[in-house]
């Protein structure tokens, strides 16, 4: 799910749930919610931005680079100063983690056959940032009980 904050006030949503942007539309407390949007992350609107842009536990989703490269270049052109992308799974550890699934999940092969699940370098966003001219920095995950946490990191991308 991707969302938007603009000085803590202004916020917005998007997600390709139909579900999940319904949860969103009822949250009482988002009174300041400039934008609600059910769809694909390429489709996503630039024309309204915002001081930071965050994305969570989305990209691993995405079947290709290019697709990546191309969503990273939305969250660029929306964001005023900040880019924050969380729960990127880690390329180095992808045997790592295919094992660690496989172990708790019967048939995880067959069960996800089909079922994207792309694994990132960390130089796919240094190269990006390098490109674009924005600082940039990576931390570990450290979600409190979450299993994923040795094989996801987060990157952080600022505006020069």
């Amino acid at each position: 799910m991707y969302l938007f904050h603009k000085n803590g006030i202004e916020v917005g949503g998007m997600d390709y749930s139909e579900a999940l942007i319904k949860i969103l539309r009822t949250v009482p407390t988002l009174e300041n919610m400039r934008e609600c949007i059910c769809d694909e992350a390429i489709n996503m609107p630039v024309d309204v931005k915002y001081d930071a842009v965050l994305s969570s536990g989305v990209f691993h989703y995405f079947y290709d680079l290019k697709y990546a490269d191309s969503v990273l270049t939305k969250l660029l052109q929306k964001a005023n100063a900040s880019i924050g992308i969380l729960n990127i799974h880690d390329s180095e550890k992808e045997e790592k983690f295919l094992n660690f699934r496989r172990q708790l999940t019967p048939n995880y092969d067959e069960h996800y056959k089909g079922l994207p699940k792309l694994f990132y370098s960390k130089n796919f966003f240094k190269n990006f940032a390098e490109k674009n001219n924005l600082k940039i920095t990576f931390t570990e995950s450290y979600l409190d009980g979450f299993w994923d946490n040795p094989y996801i990191y987060n990157c952080f991308m600022y505006k020069a």
